[in-house]
């Protein structure tokens, strides 16, 4: 999958609770700064699910650089 792998920045949050349909809009910030990083994410849910992370990573992919964003099921 991906040659290397590097967590950028990670946030917890108040659970949000999706269902299918539903669209959620992240952005993501440096933590000492609260300048915005060059990702943002809209996640579109498939499923019902209840999120409390967000984390923006950096990996190395067929030899490219990629920049992106995620939500995290709560555990």
């Amino acid at each position: 999958m991906f040659e290397k792998f590097k967590e950028i920045g990670r946030n917890y949050f108040q659970p949000i609770h999706l269902v299918a349909g539903d669209s959620l809009h992240v952005t993501y910030y440096r933590d000492e700064t609260g300048e915005v990083v060059l990702c943002e994410a809209k996640i579109n849910a498939e499923q019902a699910m209840v999120v409390d992370e967000a984390m923006l990573f950096e990996a190395v992919y067929e030899g490219r650089k990629v920049l992106g964003g995620m939500v995290l099921e709560k555990k």
